[in-house]
């Protein structure tokens, strides 16, 4: 069998020029051809498929921009909005804060623990730095400010603060003489006089130690108020709680009377500090500021940030 295959070439001019070409080369060459277009044509069809993937894509991408910029638009129209419905509460907060923060220094003043501040251009300095806008940032820190001042009222709570019951001051604390011999001796704490019967208040928040009878303080009221205050009410008519009762502020303990050593109806009120009878005068004054002591969070604020 002939393994050679003759391709004539003929002219213009009638010469032929033949030309031999093995029967293996041609038939590989062939093969070659074959393989490279069906190479080609599997690749053009996987960059076609790729392609057509990263079209689709894109253009998954671009919708979810579109709707994230819409979104978007419509976060900072609420913010907006929020930020205008915040203005009124904000105002409320910063108000708020302020009666707050003069009760804690007119309490701490009162009793003796004073901030002395003086305003005075001539001795003073640092550098400029413009008051900022109120913004909806400025919220948070206000909000923060209010729960540190709730922290503070709630320690002032269980100290005792204001008069137990109204009344006429008849015998202060410390020395005087006594009712009964007229010698010379030292009250441990401080007699009001009213109508029998009156009634008489917790002046802090507590815990009911004693109560009973005994023969120099009548009917008495011992409370605990668990921070080293203790009150002590004595000459009652009535006692109205029992021993490891929780008391709070304001509550009405007992009934203004004339038991034990007494000369006439009268509430004598004791303050102890770590067992140590002091003089609740100071104490006594602060009750004018202490009306709304129990502390209250501003329920507005929390409404709008939900």
């Amino acid at each position: 069998m002939n393994k050679k295959l003759h391709i004539l070439f003929a002219g213009e001019e009638g010469r032929i020029r033949p030309f031999v070409v093995s029967r293996w080369i041609l038939q590989y060459s062939l093969i070659s051809l074959v393989i490279i277009f069906i190479t080609a044509t599997i690749s053009g069809i996987f960059y076609f498929s790729k392609n057509h993937i990263l079209h689709t894509r894109i253009a998954h991408l671009e919708s979810n921009l579109d709707q994230t910029l819409s979104e978007n638009e419509q976060l900072h129209g609420r913010i907006a909005i929020l930020e205008h419905t915040l203005e009124e509460p904000l105002k409320d907060a910063v108000t708020e804060l302020s009666e707050r923060s003069k009760i804690i220094e007119n309490i701490l003043a009162t009793v003796g623990i004073d901030i002395p501040v003086k305003e005075d251009p001539k001795h003073s300095g640092g550098p400029f730095t413009q008051l900022p806008e109120v913004s909806f940032e400025d919220f948070v820190i206000y909000e923060e400010l209010l729960h540190k001042v709730d922290r503070y009222l709630e320690t002032i709570q269980p100290v005792p603060l204001g008069f137990p019951v109204s009344g006429v001051i008849t015998s202060k604390f410390g020395r005087r003489l006594d009712p009964f011999n007229k010698k010379p001796a030292f009250h441990a704490g401080i007699d009001i006089m009213n109508r029998r019967g009156t009634e008489i208040r917790a002046t802090a928040d507590g815990r009911v130690m004693r109560q009973g009878y005994d023969s120099k303080y009548g009917k008495y009221v011992l409370i605990d108020h668990k921070n080293g205050f203790k009150t002590l009410f004595g000459h009652n008519k009535k006692v109205l709680v029992k021993k490891g009762e929780k008391i709070e502020r304001g509550q009405v303990v007992s009934l203004l009377g004339n038991t034990g050593r007494s000369t006439g109806p009268h509430l004598h009120y004791e303050l102890r500090y770590h067992n140590k009878a002091i003089n609740p005068m100071k104490f006594l004054k602060v009750g004018n500021n202490v009306k709304t002591l129990a502390p209250k969070r501003t329920k507005t604020l929390k409404k709008q940030i939900s």
